[in-house]
């Protein structure tokens, strides 16, 4: 039997006891009220030093504070700067969001006073203008080329010996009497050089830095100088093309977690031993602080589905699926979910995880710990141990990122799962994903050829204004699949994942791939060792129209994992 709520305002966590049934004083969790943005912790969290946090949530707190509709202490201090704060209090690092500065985490570090934070922010600000003292002995140079819009991704790929892209202008500057000719570009790219080192001759500069001063003369010298302080004014004050405007990065973050009990026998599970137990208005809470929304809800009898504002969720009774696009902050959610399987479900013990994405167009956007894999799988660490990084693909060209942990599971688990990631998709077929082409998501299912994938399937979706599409899919036997794109012509981009059996994998790959005509896609297998037959695999997963540049296998203790990258033949 299947349940839908598409309504969830409808649910009012005002309406709700949160404050009996989560924040009283027997329980580990608190949420705070900071400056008006929600946080859920662990009292041992606040507990780990000496601070005002750990004071405000003891039972016999001395201190005085008002809480809010949903329980939450009330705290007037900037919610930006107390989520680095209390990132660092879950596991012992500062990690800066880029718009974050360490003077705005020392005036908060002070304020809870936080003495160990507090010494780290004033030791990384001493190496900070140490490092800025040391960079007035440099100058930073700038240089322009001109190149045609299809030399624009190798001209970026090609930056090496320091060389930094600045901006990319598709217009002439203002006051500029010089008309590039159409679907030409000026690239402004920047080096820093040592004042007291001078280049005696071109023979000391390498072949890159020679190509880019040979195409960099290609600009008219008597109209511009590019060491020119004017020039330099006109390039800030012109149009940037889209890539420097609005940006959606549509890869996805996914994160599968994967629980067991020491008390209960994994075969022969109790009531409680089921992720759905969790309260929905908790599991909301969650996502409040990975960034996203509810948008479509459903249950069916293995299956709990949830369509997010940024891709989906799907909770079962050992596992969970939480994927997430765009700004989000997934990992933010790992604490918590631990901390909810064990009081809601008795899961004492994290049975796997696997955290996964593609490279990032724009990882600069992102938010700690997203802004690298680096940080990504610190963060990750100081959760868990044992975990194992690996990087699929060239990472000069397009790569995918995992982060598993390395050990036997206890549990049983589905054997396989299936990931197709899809770039320069036909953008005839991505009109289809605008409200102003298209009155509802499900016309837009049905146009797509989406709901023919899998003819039995419930399928729950939502089209985004003005432009954007979500679905989940439910199959009998705990199957699902999930479609989610961004269709802007400058960053388009698709995503399919389902954990239909392993022998079915050729004919969806081919009709998914058919459906949306991309330039380049990947795929990713997680099967059991049973499952994959990798001769059989490289055999049969070839597409027509494809040439499959990599392919890549990964032995790892439960699972074999077979990445695939492929590209479109010339036209």
């Amino acid at each position: 039997m299947l349940t839908v709520d598409d309504n969830i305002e409808t649910i009012s966590l005002s309406s709700i006891d949160t404050r009996s049934k989560l924040f009283d004083t027997k329980s580990d969790w608190i949420l705070l009220n900071v400056g008006g943005r929600h946080f859920l912790t662990t009292r041992s969290t606040l507990l780990k030093e000496e601070s005002f946090l750990s004071r405000l949530c003891q039972s016999n707190s001395d201190l005085k504070t008002d809480l809010d509709d949903k329980g939450g202490y009330l705290i007037d201090r900037d919610p930006d700067y107390f989520n680095v704060v209390l990132n660092y209090l879950r596991h012992g690092k500062l990690i800066l969001e880029n718009n974050l500065v360490e003077e705005g985490v020392l005036e908060e570090a002070e304020f809870y006073n936080i003495q160990t934070l507090i010494e780290l922010v004033k030791e990384r600000i001493r190496e900070r203008d140490k490092r800025k003292a040391d960079d007035g002995t440099t100058n930073r140079v700038y240089r322009v080329m001109q190149c045609k819009e299809k030399e624009i991704t190798h001209l970026m790929s090609s930056l090496t010996d320091g060389w930094k892209f600045e901006q990319l202008i598709g217009h002439s500057p203002v006051g500029s009497s010089y008309i590039y000719p159409e679907g030409e570009f000026l690239c402004i790219v920047s080096k820093q050089y040592d004042r007291n080192v001078r280049e005696e001759n071109s023979s000391c500069l390498s072949p890159r830095v020679k190509i880019l001063q040979e195409r960099g003369s290609r600009i008219k010298k008597n109209r511009y100088s590019v060491q020119s302080p004017i020039f330099c004014r006109l390039y800030l004050s012109s149009k940037r093309v889209r890539m420097t405007g609005h940006f959606f990065e549509g890869a996805e973050k996914l994160l599968e977690l994967w629980f067991t009990s020491n008390t209960t026998d994994p075969n022969n599970p109790t009531p409680q031993n089921d992720l759905r137990n969790i309260p929905r208005d908790l599991m909301e809470e969650v996502l409040d602080l990975v960034n996203c929304k509810v948008l479509r809800y459903a249950q069916s009898d293995t299956t709990d589905t949830y369509v997010l504002s940024e891709s989906s969720m799907f909770v079962f009774r050992t596992h969970l699926v939480l994927k997430t696009c765009g700004e989000t902050t997934l990992l933010h959610a790992v604490q918590p979910l631990l901390g909810l399987a064990r009081d809601y479900c008795g899961f004492d013990v994290v049975d796997q995880v696997y955290y996964s994405r593609r490279k990032f167009l724009r990882p600069e956007l992102q938010k700690a710990p997203h802004t690298s894999f680096d940080h990504e799988v610190a963060y990750l660490d100081s959760c868990f141990e044992g975990g194992s990084a690996y990087v699929l693909g060239r990472t000069n060209v397009d790569c995918w990122y995992l982060y598993t942990l390395d050990k036997s599971c206890v549990g049983t688990k589905s054997t396989q799962t299936l990931e197709v990631i899809m770039t320069d998709p036909d953008p005839n077929v991505m009109k289809i994903f605008y409200q102003e082409n298209t009155n509802s998501a499900t016309e837009a299912t049905q146009k797509a050829g989406i709901d023919k994938i899998f003819p039995n399937a419930k399928i729950f979706d939502y089209l985004f204004d003005p432009c954007g599409y979500s679905m989940n899919g439910l199959l009998p036997d705990g199957y699902y699949f999930t479609i989610h794109i961004t269709p802007e012509p400058d960053f388009s981009y698709v995503s399919f994942e389902t954990n239909v059996p392993y022998h079915q994998y050729n004919e969806i790959i081919d009709k998914v791939v058919k459906i949306f005509n991309p330039g380049k896609f990947t795929t990713t297998i997680f099967g059991g060792k049973a499952d994959l037959s990798l001769d059989l695999h490289r055999k049969s997963f070839l597409y027509l129209d494809y040439d499959r540049t990599d392919h890549q296998i990964v032995c790892l203790i439960d699972h074999d994992l077979i990445y695939s990258y492929y590209k479109k033949h010339p036209s």
